[in-house]
């Protein structure tokens, strides 16, 4: 995760400012290829735990941490933003295409 790396004072592996819609389209790509032979049950179960492990981060999270530090560099701006863009926005961008695919599927387990 990249505040873990953070914290041992590592360069989060999180996408440049100037990455392009192009380049997010290309990641999401990869992370199906790396996915696309796991179970549906397993890939959702690893999202829910993923899940909470940032949620408890982010509650352990000084404000500061969360809304000014840049970390020692290892952001290029506070994390606040990035975070409300990769909880938030990206899940809400995915979620209705994914749960439609889900539900075409003849075993349909439970979906956030």
């Amino acid at each position: 995760m990249w505040f873990e790396a953070a914290r041992k004072g590592e360069k989060p592996p999180i996408p440049d400012v100037n990455v392009t819609w192009d380049d997010m389209d290309r990641m999401n790509d990869e992370c199906y290829l790396l996915d696309q032979s796991r179970p549906l049950t397993q890939v959702l179960d690893d999202f829910r735990i993923s899940y909470q492990v940032v949620y408890t981060t982010l509650e352990g999270m000084s404000e500061d941490e969360l809304f000014t530090s840049h970390w020692n560099g290892a952001f290029y701006a506070p994390p606040f933003p990035l975070v409300i863009h990769n909880l938030h926005l990206h899940f809400e961008h995915h979620i209705e295409p994914i749960r439609t695919w889900i539900n075409s599927l003849h075993v349909r387990p439970a979906i956030p």
